[in-house]
């Protein structure tokens, strides 16, 4: 992916470019946009990918730096119209493909891709607050932490909230039949508003937990992402962040589980702050 990239951006630069620096941030910046953008999506595949990188290639050689971000979004809008997820007649920005109707199914199909989505929300709540955050500080620290083999013990994690455990089982269940959906458990407990990430020791530890057990290792994990859901910035903090981040604290049910009408709640939280990231890159 990253030789790709760095393809694409050597096609833009010439010699003694006084646009170099910009090029390198707008190629860059676009190019992490529409892999995201294809990948929450569901219509990414990777040859597909490539292909699209040959013809951005000879779109890009030479071009102005204003130019390299047009040829970018001429590029998405019309992928998008081809995996018919805009429609053809389409004549809006980048910016305004992104609603919540569009993204509400963003869910948890690569481990690591998910693990990116959300450390770049951290990152961004990080910079925002002037907080430190497990996720935030020099890329080769983050590198390190990110745990693509998920066995380094101090990696980063990603933790379901809901476990398997019978207190979430019971809110699957059909009220009449009193049979367990698993495939409507497994596609609600893998959307991108209810996974989160954890340290290691703190990931095994909550493991199999209720709701309720786990809201004292989201407090105690320094990310800020998990302790926007448990309630833990301070109010000084809190008055920082946008509005709809404010009150954003999840308390769990008489069963000690996630409540099951705050997960929409949630999804349309993660879409906010994946909105607010990739949507002007």
């Amino acid at each position: 992916m990253l030789a790709s990239m760095y393809m694409l951006i050597m096609s833009a630069v010439q010699l003694d470019d006084p646009e170099c620096e910009e090029k390198i941030r707008i190629i860059s910046t676009k190019f992490d946009q529409f892999h995201v953008i294809l990948r929450v999506l569901g219509v990414y595949e990777s040859n597909s990918f490539q292909r699209i990188v040959y013809v951005l290639n000879e779109s890009l050689r030479n071009k102005s730096a204003a130019e390299c971000r047009a040829v970018f979004d001429a590029q998405i809008i019309s992928t998008l119209k081809d995996e018919e997820r805009l429609d053809k007649d389409y004549v809006g920005t980048v910016a305004e493909i992104f609603t919540y109707e569009r993204f509400k199914g963003a869910r948890n199909n690569a481990t690591n891709f998910s693990k990116y989505l959300l450390m770049r929300i951290d990152r961004w709540l990080a910079e925002l607050l002037d907080k430190p955050s497990y996720c935030s500080g020099q890329f080769a620290e983050v590198e390190e932490r990110f745990n693509k083999s998920n066995r380094r013990r101090y990696g980063m994690h990603l933790e379901h909230m809901y476990a398997h455990n019978d207190a979430n089982r019971a809110l699957f269940r059909d009220p009449t039949t009193g049979l367990f959906d698993e495939a409507v458990f497994e596609q609600t407990r893998n959307l991108m508003g209810m996974v989160l990430l954890l340290k290691d020791l703190q990931n095994i530890s909550s493991n199999n937990d209720i709701y309720r057990d786990k809201l004292q290792d989201y407090e105690m994990s320094d990310i800020i992402w998990n302790q926007v859901l448990s309630g833990h910035l301070p109010s000084v903090d809190q008055k920082v962040l946008p509005p709809e981040f404010q009150n954003a604290k999840v308390d769990a049910d008489g069963s000690g589980a996630f409540p099951r009408d705050q997960v929409e709640d949630r999804q349309r939280l993660f879409f906010e702050a994946f909105k607010t990231i990739w949507a002007t890159a």
